[in-house]
């Protein structure tokens, strides 16, 4: 192999098709789950209001009390919102597979839970009792699900197809919907079905959690552990060739953040063998990256914290000058993409299709549309970017949301008119915020700090999806629909501005070179971020990164 001085030569490493899919699929069933629910509910909601098909005592209090409807409804977001705040502390401490494994224990107790509300000897008030204590605990494992997955895919994934695989994931919710909505409606005549269609729930639990239970810890949070050999072995579960490469540009970049490994007490005997036997293990993985693909520009990698980026402080780094960047786009997405107005609009494509008798039919083919988007969605967004799908889809919204504003202001007469509307309305929704929201949350924070920033990112979530949720009926009688569709159209005008001056693109990009971006300082939608970010990488690490792939020469 010829060499180029001055310049790293770097082997593209060869990808394990089973590994990359399983890597994926058994995190994304953790979505499916959380999918699942929402369209599952709807239907068990309206079931459970009818006392014969129901065969429970307090079905009288959902019919009568729209309140507690609500709490039902409300109930898996509370406890979502309510994870998100306990992991916040316990994000870096908990790996990203223990934190799966925690969510499948929730999900499955929680399904457990609302099937047992439904023995028929209990009265009215334990036996709701009980299912609201099911709704929270199996929401508490949406939070900690919701939280892991995107990071665990994000870590592990090749960062060439990074943006497809977490946007697949949101596919995934969307097939979950659909799921649930099919499920619901083959039991929504059978007396009892309720607890048939919750019950599958539990079924698709034990399935996440076999899953996640036969995947490796993520390599990235090892690393941040200290645990370099271990990181090395999740790896290789990836790549057939080439994960030395990846560890190392992962040591270079986060050095100045990862602790050392946790050693004996300094001085004995022990501590001398536990250095050494460190030191060869970290000399062993750099000497044989630098014999197989090219020298490293610094052999002697060195894993201390600094005081400048003291992780006993995470919210002062995620707030602090280098990090603020980050914390802004991804938050301030999240957040627009919660207020965007997509409950409201299926809210009434629901009332409309249960007015001209076809509400199932109706709401199952909405999931089916949002579905199709999605995967389309997930199939262009390494190659056209996150900005451009952001920026393009909520040019959709907002055009569609001037469409139906126009419609109830001019008092127009056509239930088509709006169904239309309001499909394109998802069309760009499923295009920009739902896919590509949770993939910038996942990848935009530093290794030292992305399990708090993606808990932060989590808590936003929630949060206002709960307060949409409580708040919706109330905004519509204290405004009407007029403003309340005029008020998601100045949102969406809001986000197009957002999007455009401060998220910045990330396509193709790893996230060590992501990180190398806050680094300098130059993460920002201004410039061209692949290029800058390589750019930015080579200046920091001293040396210029060019692709065996870029070569004539083959790798051995």
């Amino acid at each position: 192999m010829d060499t180029l001085e001055g310049k790293k030569l770097v082997l593209e490493p060869v990808v394990k098709k089973w590994s990359l899919f399983s890597l994926f699929f058994f995190p994304a069933i953790g979505g499916l789950i959380f999918g699942y629910d929402i369209g599952a509910t709807s239907f068990v909601l309206v079931q459970l209001q009818n006392s014969k098909l129901s065969h429970v005592a307090y079905s009288y209090i959902l019919d009568d009390f729209s309140f507690w409807r609500g709490v039902i409804t409300s109930g898996s977001v509370a406890g979502a919102f309510l994870a998100s705040l306990i992991v916040f502390p316990l994000s870096d401490s908990l790996g990203r597979r223990d934190e799966m494994l925690i969510a499948f224990g929730l999900y499955f107790s929680g399904a457990a839970l609302e099937v047992f509300a439904g023995w028929p000897t209990f009265d009215a008030l334990i036996g709701f009792s009980i299912l609201v204590a099911g709704r929270i605990i199996f929401g508490m494992g949406i939070g900690f699900c919701m939280h892991a997955a995107p990071m665990y895919i994000s870590e592990m994934g090749p960062s060439k197809v990074r943006g497809m695989l977490i946007s697949a994931k949101e596919a995934m919710i969307v097939l979950g919907m659909v799921l649930g909505y099919t499920v619901g409606y083959i039991t929504e005549d059978t007396v009892g079905g309720w607890m048939y269609t919750y019950g599958v729930g539990g079924v698709l639990a034990c399935l996440f959690g076999a899953g996640v239970f036969y995947l490796p810890e993520s390599a990235r949070w090892l690393i941040l552990q200290g645990r370099h050999v271990e990181g090395k072995e999740s790896l290789d579960f990836v790549y057939s060739e080439g994960s030395g490469v990846i560890l190392t540009e992962v040591l270079e970049v986060a050095k100045e953040s990862l602790p050392k490994p946790m050693a004996p007490t300094p001085g004995t005997e022990a501590a001398r063998s536990a250095a050494a036997a460190y030191a060869n293990a970290i000399t062993t993985i750099v000497d044989e990256t630098s014999e197989s693909f090219g020298s490293t520009s610094d052999n002697s990698i060195s894993t201390a914290k600094t005081t400048e980026d003291n992780v006993d402080d995470p919210l002062g780094i995620l707030l602090g000058d280098k990090v603020l960047p980050a914390t802004i786009a991804g938050l301030g997405v999240i957040t627009l993409q919660q207020i965007s107005g997509q409950p409201s609009v299926l809210y009434y494509a629901e009332t409309i299709f249960r007015d001209a008798g076809v509400s199932s039919g109706g709401t199952i083919a909405v999931a089916c549309f949002k579905l199709l988007c999605t995967i389309a969605s997930a199939f262009v967004v390494d190659s056209y970017g996150r900005r451009k799908l952001l920026l393009g889809g909520i040019l959709i919204q907002a055009f569609a949301l001037t469409l139906i504003t126009s419609y109830f202001a001019f008092g127009w007469n056509s239930d088509i008119f709006l169904i239309t509307s309001m499909f394109v309305y998802v069309g760009g929704y499923q295009v920009g915020f739902g896919p590509i929201a949770w993939l910038l949350i996942s990848e935009v924070f530093p290794l030292s700090v992305r399990g708090e920033g993606m808990a932060l990112a989590v808590q936003t979530n929630f949060f206002w999806n709960l307060v949409v949720a409580l708040s919706f009926d109330e905004e519509l009688e204290l405004i009407g629909s007029t403003w309340s569709f005029a008020v998601f159209l100045i949102v969406a005008l809001v986000s197009l501005v957002f999007v455009y001056y401060f998220v910045p693109e990330t396509k193709g990009l790893s996230l060590e070179e992501i990180e190398s971006m806050l680094d300098a300082k130059t993460f920002s939608p201004y410039q061209k971020s692949q290029r800058n970010a390589r750019s930015t990488y080579e200046s920091v690490h001293g040396e210029e990164i060019i692709s065996i792939a870029q070569t004539n020469n083959s790798p051995a």
